[in-house]
């Protein structure tokens, strides 16, 4: 179980309207000469992949102590190579995960002193 816990001066769920989730195929295909491709499975579970999206101040986003979203993500969870334990939008637990890169998480301005914060998560089994 990791020892990194999503920091609690951020949302504790993502912005769920528009969250699109997809299940994980844990099989892989091989083609053959002639017939059928062979399908086996790859291993035991696969992670699930969630896309997650955040509105975020300024100060949530920036914050240089372990509060701030990038700082959590570079300093925290070693840019998004260690993992974390997180509530799942879908089923309200706490699971372990870390970010799915690539694609890197990114922050787009809304105006005022909102930013939107999109970034994906690989949910281990």
């Amino acid at each position: 179980m990791p020892s990194i816990v999503w920091p609690a001066a951020l949302p504790e769920m993502p912005t769920i309207a528009g969250t699109i989730l997809r299940a994980r195929r844990n099989v892989i295909r091989t083609p053959v000469s002639e017939g059928p491709a062979k399908v086996r499975k790859r291993g035991s579970c696969a992670p699930r992949i969630i896309p997650e999206r955040l509105i975020l101040t300024y100060a949530q986003l920036t914050d240089p102590s372990p509060n701030g979203f990038i700082a959590f993500l570079e300093e925290d969870t070693q840019d998004g190579s260690l993992e974390f334990e997180w509530e799942v939008p879908d089923t309200g637990e706490t699971v372990t995960m870390r970010f799915y890169i690539p694609p890197d998480p990114e922050w787009v301005y809304l105006g005022g002193d909102n930013w939107e914060v999109t970034f994906t998560v690989e949910v281990f089994p």
